[in-house]
């Protein structure tokens, strides 16, 4: 069947939002069309029991019964009650961001030069600031908002009164400096993945007034100051560390959206710095994830991704804390998704058992494995390498290489994924060509090793190499 936007929206509508919606399209304010609310109930009235959508014909029938077909009318109809979900969404939106709300409300009270409500409605948004406790990015745009319409209320009124100019322009450097340091972690970290260069206009001369100006007094632009710091000069551990102990301190002062945001820039670098053999950021990284799941950041209405669930304990294996991680994988496999939850605890389970030399279970729990996510699939497909190397299986082990080959030059990967695993197939292979008492090929292929750029099994190939 055609997908149509209908289809697609009424699709990710809660129950909850389905009754909300009806009583939306029950007001006459909203709209009179009674083939709209017929087609809605049809829909609703599938979904419930479970139906996929109908075919544009039936749909039709059930919202014009007994009339013959007219595709154009269907065809408005269903764009009409798309549009009317979509401003459905929006009015919700609006209901649950009540500063916003405030806003537009002191806006349409100053446009309409009723001072007295002006007044008292900004007074709210005054006291709504002063209370919450969070100073993230999104708390200063918000006083900036606020700022600005007072500005506009006294130009506007031709007030004699001071205008609050310098507490403005000092609200939109602090909030200019977050939003440029928030995009310039965001580009780093796409640049070390996607090997793409980015120009960061004037934010390192901005960084420069900023500490003049002590602006680094503020959390949330030391915060990502430090951020920022660590993932544009690299293997720097000073600013990291710096990072994380403010990260500790003023968490709190951050909205959780905003908090997993910042761990995610500094768990994403560690992965990277882990995968090129640091411990220091390997340690750094075991030691961020307790810290963000304690303080609840990696974890969203309860539930745990499956990408952090697994970096979790990989990292605690790289370390060779198995107990730990033995220990996080009972704790925390109630918080994945059910329907990923048997897979990402064979997954993990296959590492440990690799981690303890247990080749043959690996082996076993890696070939009963469905992995739906490429990225998880390529190290459990590598890990299989190493489990039949291990166990002298040759004949499965070239027939593993020769597929893992084949699925990284059929699917979509970062550049970075696919010269790491190409290079590993490729250094597997002249292992096992390599003869017992090749003393010259194998110090050739010792130094091809430790001179590849991109290699994450590099301390394993070496070790392999190194054996007799």
């Amino acid at each position: 069947m055609k997908k149509y936007k209908l289809y697609e929206l009424f699709d990710t509508l809660s129950n909850g939002e389905l009754r909300r919606l009806r009583r939306f399209l029950q007001s006459p304010y909203v709209t009179s069309r009674e083939d709209v609310l017929a087609a809605f109930d049809y829909l609703a009235e599938r979904r419930a029991a479970g139906r996929s959508a109908p075919e544009r014909e039936l749909l039709y029938r059930r919202t014009f019964p007994g009339q013959p077909y007219d595709d154009m009318k269907m065809r408005a109809t269903m764009s009409d009650l798309a549009e009317l979900i979509e401003q459905f969404w929006l009015m919700e939106a609006r209901r649950e961001d009540s500063h916003k709300v405030q806003m537009e409300l002191a806006r349409i009270y100053r446009r309409r030069g009723l001072e007295r409500q002006f007044r008292r409605t900004m007074k709210k948004v005054a006291r709504h600031l002063e209370r919450s406790p969070l100073r993230d990015p999104g708390h200063y745009e918000k006083l900036l908002a606020y700022r600005d319409e007072w500005l506009e209320f006294q130009s506007a009124s031709k007030r004699t009164a001071e205008l609050h100019l310098q507490e403005l322009t000092d609200t939109l450097d602090i909030s200019y400096l977050l939003s440029k340091l928030r995009y310039a972690c965001t580009q780093l970290t796409h640049s070390a993945v996607y090997q793409r260069e980015y120009r960061f206009g004037i934010l390192p001369l901005a960084l420069q007034e900023a500490e003049r100006l002590g602006y680094l007094e503020i959390p949330a632009v030391a915060l990502y100051y430090y951020c920022y710091r660590f993932l544009s000069e690299g293997y720097s551990l000073p600013p990291f560390q710096r990072f994380r102990s403010l990260l500790l301190e003023h968490g709190p002062l951050l909205s959780l959206g905003e908090q997993k945001a910042l761990y995610l820039f500094a768990l994403n670098f560690c992965i990277r710095q882990m995968n090129s053999g640091s411990m220091e950021f390997t340690r750094e990284g075991w030691g961020l994830y307790q810290q963000g799941l304690k303080q609840g950041a990696l974890l969203e209405g309860g539930r745990l991704s499956r990408f952090t669930f697994n970096n979790i304990a990989a990292t605690g294996i790289r370390l060779g804390d198995l107990e730990e991680v033995e220990r996080f994988i009972n704790e925390y496999q109630g918080c994945l998704q059910a329907e990923y939850r048997e897979s990402s605890v064979r997954f993990i389970r296959a590492r440990l058992a690799f981690a303890r030399g247990q080749l043959a279970e690996t082996a076993g729990l890696l070939q009963q494995a469905d992995f739906k996510d490429l990225v998880n699939s390529l190290i459990a497909r590598n890990l299989l390498i190493k489990a039949y190397y291990g166990l002298g299986e040759y004949g499965r082990l070239e027939a593993q290489l020769e597929s893992l080959r084949t699925f990284i030059l059929r699917r979509e990967f970062s550049d970075y994924h696919r010269r790491n695993y190409l290079s590993i197939i490729r250094f597997v292979q002249r292992l096992i060509a390599l003869a017992p008492y090749d003393d010259e090929g194998r110090q050739k292929l010792e130094q091809d090793i430790r001179n590849a750029k991109v290699l994450t099994e590099r301390e394993w190939l070496l070790e392999q190499a190194g054996r007799r």
